[in-house]
């Protein structure tokens, strides 16, 4: 989705006809993979549950509105795993914009919290060990002793590999600080890892950045 994304430069906004094309290219992109994760879980053995950004929320000049909680709120109820993913959405300001992942996860929780659904913790798998300092190794822990540090380096040589047109490693870091702020803390780390992911979920500590509930 980033390549077409960044191949049309829908991330700002939609401004010719050409563009509109670009739209379509991108969300197929998209929901392609998030297909592809859908899937998997089910052969896995979850219950999983899609829910498309496209259809729960909008956004404003390329930021992000309310959203919808009702769809997730009536899937977690029936103990479903929501599954949601970066997407296009319709703009009022232009057209049709980006709304990231961290966008969505941070008007998921915004709505969770709205009805009285706190969440424990958000974990940030990507292709590195965590956000990188200056020295090219792993930060572990991001507070308030060296916030302004971390989000100065995160955009740097070593943050991604990926085509990333939302912001890559610095917008994540900078969610992440403000779930913080909210009491949510975040872990950002390697996804590229077998058993990563089952090792968190399971309590043990994994390489990795952790941003503390009282950093932000």
């Amino acid at each position: 989705g980033h390549v077409a994304a960044a191949e049309h430069a829908i991330h700002r906004g939609v401004e010719s006809p050409e563009q509109v094309a670009g739209v379509v290219d991108t969300q197929v992109h998209a929901h392609r993979l998030h297909r592809l994760v859908v899937d998997l879980l089910w052969k896995a053995g979850a219950q999983p549950f899609s829910l498309a950004p496209s259809s729960c929320l909008t956004a404003a000049a390329g930021r992000a509105g309310e959203a919808g909680a009702a769809p997730m709120l009536g899937a977690l109820r029936l103990r479903l795993l929501p599954v949601v993913f970066g997407d296009v959405v319709m703009d009022s300001d232009w057209g049709a914009s980006i709304c990231s992942t961290e966008e969505v996860f941070e008007a998921l929780i915004a709505a969770l919290s709205a009805a009285g659904i706190g969440v424990e913790r958000v974990l940030w798998l990507g292709e590195t060990d965590g956000v990188y300092g200056a020295d090219g190794k792993t930060i572990a822990t991001v507070d308030d002793g060296n916030r302004e540090a971390a989000l100065s380096g995160a955009g740097g040589a070593g943050a991604s590999a990926a085509d990333d047109v939302t912001g890559g490693m610095r917008l994540r870091l900078e969610t992440a600080c403000r779930l913080a702020d909210r009491g949510v803390p975040s872990w950002i780390g390697n996804g590229l890892v077998p058993g990563r992911l089952s090792d968190l979920l399971l309590g043990r500590k994994v390489p990795g950045t952790l941003v503390v509930a009282s950093s932000c």
